[in-house]
């Protein structure tokens, strides 16, 4: 499901751009996530504000609870 939603929004960033090779929009790694999410969040028409402050404390709660699990394991 992820992948379906990157690699929609990356088209329509290189739809919007006019960029046909989309390598050029956006590179690999894990900026990947931020960038799309973000980009994503700020086209809502609803609260794009709310949403964000929730996807990022989405993203610390992941991060706090993987370094819990590590230091449990």
């Amino acid at each position: 499901m992820a992948g379906c939603i990157f690699f929609g929004v990356i088209g329509h960033v290189a739809y919007v751009t006019g960029q046909e090779d989309i390598t050029k929009v956006i590179l690999a790694g894990p900026h990947l996530t931020f960038i799309t999410y973000s980009y994503t969040i700020a086209k809502f028409g609803f609260s794009p504000q709310l949403f964000s402050v929730m996807l990022f404390t989405m993203f610390f709660l992941l991060g706090s609870w993987m370094l819990i699990g590590n230091q449990l394991a």
